[in-house]
């Protein structure tokens, strides 16, 4: 489910403006996707009361309209290839 929507973008200041359904937590990292496609990376540096969020933009090109959603922590019982930390 996406976090929110991209509504603004300053590229030569490096940030986005976010309308968002659910809040994110200042430092988040997020991810933006165009259509199913992730185009960008996202940190929160402010969060404004209401429905709104600043992020700097980490990596990648985003746009206004594209979808941001949370990126999914990593299990703590897998490694990096996904294998279980006893091995398996």
């Amino acid at each position: 489910m996406p976090l929110g929507e991209i509504v603004s973008v300053n590229r030569s200041l490096n940030y986005v403006i976010l309308r968002c359904i659910i809040l994110p937590s200042t430092g988040e990292v997020l991810k933006v996707y165009h259509g199913p496609v992730a185009v960008a990376e996202l940190e929160i540096e402010q969060v404004a009361p209401g429905s709104c969020a600043a992020a700097r933009i980490l990596k990648g090109y985003p746009a206004k309209g594209d979808l941001v959603r949370r990126i999914q922590p990593r299990s703590e019982s897998t490694d990096e290839s996904g294998r279980m930390a006893d091995g398996r």
